[in-house]
């Protein structure tokens, strides 16, 4: 079947349940420092108990070559880095520089 792509809706929709989806930055995210650094600004604002990283149990992989982000979490969480990459588009649209986006974003989300 492949890789499933989000934002997607699953047909059997759960607050519990883990769905693995990849997201797309390959238009945000150009560079492995800029992929790492966009990892990081999820993993501290995109309900970030959450995280492995941090102690929780959804997880966030991510693939420099082809430019995305795999993330295992609760349908929420998939919503919550949805509105983070949202956010960051938009800010990325009128920011001077990667980073004062990613600072924006984190500091608006």
């Amino acid at each position: 079947m492949g890789r499933q792509q989000g934002p997607i809706v699953p047909t059997d929709i759960s607050d519990s349940k883990i769905y693995s989806r990849d997201y797309d930055v390959s238009d945000i995210a150009t560079t492995d420092a800029e992929l790492e650094t966009l990892v990081d600004a999820i993993y501290r604002t995109a309900e970030p108990d959450d995280w492995a990283i941090n102690g929780g149990y959804a997880e966030l992989n991510h693939d420099a070559d082809e430019g995305l982000l795999n993330v295992s979490h609760v349908w929420p969480g998939h919503i919550a880095v949805v509105k983070f990459l949202q956010t960051f588009r938009e800010f990325a649209q009128y920011s001077n520089s990667f980073d004062e986006a990613i600072e924006n974003a984190c500091g608006n989300y």
